[in-house]
């Protein structure tokens, strides 16, 4: 025997205490993860899905104003096409404060490029939108 012996009591604690810490250790690197893929989600959700869904939001409003446009031609009453221009209005106004904030918003690297032509090709479908209704709230049509 050696000098250095223990009970089976201390023996039986010293062994929960080490599960204990071993527990305790897992249990800082399993949160230490989940903070690092929140972090991961975070950024993605920052760079790719907030930029997506204010693009759809702004598209959706903008191809809303089209399809109001487009039923203005069909009615003869003024008052009703008065009532659907200013609907229009307020879906551009809509669809630009949503599409200023894509515009402002950080986008992953990647989105770049695809971002600077949204902004192009919105600017165009725009214009095209702006000067049918100047044409229908000048009457002309």
């Amino acid at each position: 025997m050696n000098g250095f012996t223990l009970s089976m009591k201390q023996r039986l604690t010293a062994a929960y205490f080490s599960l204990g810490l071993l527990c305790i250790f897992v249990a800082i690197l399993g949160i230490k993860g989940i903070d690092d893929a929140n972090e991961r989600a975070q950024r993605a959700y920052e760079g790719v899905t907030r930029p997506g869904q204010q693009v759809e939001r702004s598209f959706i409003m903008t191809l809303g104003s089209a399809i109001q446009l487009m039923e203005v031609l069909a009615l003869t009453d003024d008052a009703a096409r008065r009532q659907r221009l200013q609907i229009v209005e307020e879906l551009q106004k809509a669809s630009n404060e949503q599409f200023g904030m894509f515009e402002r918003s950080k986008k992953a690297a990647a989105f770049t490029p695809i971002a600077k032509e949204l902004v192009v090709n919105r600017r165009r479908f725009v214009e095209a939108l702006s000067k049918v209704e100047s044409l229908l709230r000048a009457g002309k049509t």
